[in-house]
């Protein structure tokens, strides 16, 4: 995501959570914008669901099972993984 998309988002919402690939790209990308944006809120695929990304996930538990997930984290103020 550019800069430039980046500040408009934080322009227009309270509240950023985001989610990156779990494969060595998507995390490395993570490890990138979170140095630069430490404001923002970061999710992360456990490892003991094997899903790469979101859309595996999604196929693995269901889309209710991953709404509940994601509920749970917006709740617990970014303070953890989804599990």
């Amino acid at each position: 995501i550019s800069d430039k998309m980046l500040e408009e988002l934080k322009s227009r919402f309270n509240r950023i959570i985001v989610l990156y690939d779990t494969d060595i790209a998507g995390l490395s990308n993570m490890q990138k914008i979170r140095k630069e944006h430490p404001e923002l809120e970061y999710l992360f695929i456990p490892r003991k669901y094997d899903c790469k990304d979101f859309s595996d996930l999604v196929h693995k538990l269901g889309r209710e099972k991953v709404k509940e997930l994601i509920k749970e984290f917006v709740k617990s103020n970014g303070k953890k993984s989804i599990d």
